[in-house]
């Protein structure tokens, strides 16, 4: 049977391949086998050599094999695996030849003979388990260790005056190495053959099987049947040297441990960490987590990455659920880095969340009529400076601030009777000849925004009074920003300020021939755009005269 073992082994590996195989190929199951073995071989010392089934007559007996095969974490894919098994035989004989054994003298006519063997095997060893190429084989090596415990009794009554005894123990601690296939034949069985011992001459143990596997997929239960070999090998244990081996028909049941949920290996959320170490013990099914058994959250805001939207949003800033800085006012500007956070819906920002405000008077450019309101000057809600003479001309820019309540006044705030510049308009337009240029110092823009104001507009409508009482009069309306932005926006802002003065003018009456709008961007500051002031100052429309 030895001898027939290794070439069987080689040639099957060859024959299939092997391949190696992951975690799924790992076991766990507990089994309870009754081996029906029959002893035989011999033991031997100085004196002689007996047979165990012959000379001792030992005969067929039953054992019990009991083991398992666990696949813990920390073993990476190796199958951990134990078993025990236990045989014993005993028989009684009239002798029928003369021999001598462990000290007891044997006479063929005269000697009744009691013998016994007990074994005890503990095997120890982890098992690595691999994909054959062909027809889902499934190969196993692996390496342990085998304790055994062997003991002889032997008993002769008849040919002496009183009984002899003699005995002799076999306590042995070997290295195994393990080797096995597992071949499926059909649905729900499967062909398994395993072998493991000490395969040195001399001093050799092998113990193989080979067996059905009945399966039931709605069971948790296995039926094995097969046959299994045992033998040991001593030479000069003690000066008896030992050559036996029982074999013979096993079947077994298996539990399938797989089935089992142990406290120490339960996982809830079913994501690969168990609950002992699963520090988000509620991922969503099918979600990639990390060792933690939580969802990888690159910027630790508490939305995993899969779901964030803001992958890389600063420490400590709260989130909204898609992984965002929160913006309360729905400015665009997160509530961390948001010096207003309650900023009017619509209205444009700032970097730091707040409503522009060019001029600095406290309103914001979206409501404020006068913004380019110079610095210091108190302001009214609608951003306009206080205007102390009445006369609708705000205090910063009223040239004559105090103009007798009710006269009627210019744009700069004189009155018309009393003031040369009014007996010309709005910025001496009425006086102007060809070439000359009229600034209209309330004309002016917020940044960025081409949108006429209240008193823009109170301008205008006094221009449109001298254009139509100079029929003869034709202007240029320029268009001019300051320096924020890129100047291709600018140059395209100014055109659109000039055009929005035009298109005033003639609504109120004005007509389009009469006035071109042209745009010079930042190309011609009046003042120093590095001032607020300045900038607001820039921000102008002026009238050339073109034809007088």
């Amino acid at each position: 049977m030895k001898r027939l073992l290794a070439p069987l082994l080689a040639v099957t590996a060859a024959w299939s391949g092997m391949g190696i195989a992951g975690e799924t190929l790992a076991t766990e199951s507990a089994f309870i086998s009754m081996p029906w073995l029959e002893p035989a071989g011999t033991i031997s010392t100085t004196d002689d050599q007996v047979g165990l089934d012959r000379a001792l007559g030992l005969e067929r007996d039953a054992g019990l094999a009991i083991g398992f095969s666990i696949a813990p974490e920390w073993m990476y894919g190796w199958d951990l695996r134990s078993s025990f098994t236990t045989l014993s035989f005993d028989r009684r004989i009239d002798a029928f030849n003369d021999f001598t054994l462990l000290g007891v003298d044997v006479d063929a006519g005269s000697s009744s003979v009691t013998s016994s063997w007990q074994a005890r095997q503990l095997d120890v060893f982890a098992v690595m388990p691999y994909e054959g190429l062909h027809f889902g084989t499934i190969y196993e090596l692996g390496l342990g260790a085998r304790l055994l415990d062997s003991k002889f009794d032997l008993r002769e009554t008849g040919s002496q005056a009183s009984a002899q005894t003699g005995s002799a123990r076999l306590l042995d601690y070997r290295p195994i190495a393990h080797f096995g296939v597992r071949q499926p034949l059909f649905q729900g069985g499967q062909l398994q053959f395993q072998a493991s011992g000490y395969p040195v001459s001399g001093n050799s143990m092998l113990d193989s099987s080979l067996s059905l596997i009945l399966d039931d997929p709605e069971s948790d239960f296995s039926l094995s049947i097969g046959y299994r070999y045992i033998n040991y090998e001593y030479d000069n244990e003690h000066n008896v040297a030992y050559d036996v081996e029982a074999s013979g028909f096993a079947i077994g049941l298996l539990f399938d441990l797989g089935a089992v949920q142990w406290p120490v290996k339960a996982d809830d959320d079913a994501d690969g960490v168990r609950n002992a170490r699963d520090r988000c013990p509620d991922s969503a099914a099918g979600a990639s987590v990390d060792g933690f058994g939580c969802e990888p959250d690159q910027d630790q805001d508490g939305v995993p990455n899969e779901t964030d939207a803001c992958p890389t949003t600063a420490p400590g800033v709260a989130v909204d659920e898609t992984g965002c800085m929160l913006d309360s006012d729905a400015d665009g500007v997160g509530d961390g880095r948001d010096q207003c956070p309650d900023t009017p819906a619509g209205e444009p920002v700032e970097a730091n969340g707040c409503s522009f405000d060019e001029d600095g008077d406290g309103v914001t450019d979206a409501i404020d009529e006068c913004p380019a309101t110079p610095p210091g000057v108190v302001v009214d809600a609608k951003g306009c400076g206080a205007d102390s003479d009445a006369d609708g001309v705000a205090d910063g820019f009223d040239q004559c601030p105090d103009t007798l309540e009710g006269l009627p006044v210019n744009a700069e705030g004189c009155a018309i009777d009393a003031a040369p510049v009014a007996d010309c308009g709005v910025g001496g337009l009425d006086c102007a000849g060809v070439g000359d240029a009229v600034l209209l110092p309330t004309v002016q823009f917020a940044t960025g925004r081409a949108v006429l104001t209240e008193g823009a507009r109170e301008t205008l409508d006094q221009v449109a009074l001298t254009l139509q009482r100079r029929p003869d009069l034709a202007v240029e309306v320029q268009g001019h920003t300051d320096s924020v932005g890129a100047a291709d926006d600018n140059q395209r802002l100014s055109e659109m300020r000039a055009q929005s003065v035009v298109d005033y003018l003639i609504s109120v009456g004005v007509s389009a021939g009469r006035m071109s709008p042209v745009g010079y961007g930042d190309t011609e500051p009046m003042a120093s755009n590095e001032t607020a002031s300045g900038r607001a100052q820039n921000r102008r429309v002026v009238l050339v005269v073109t034809d007088a």
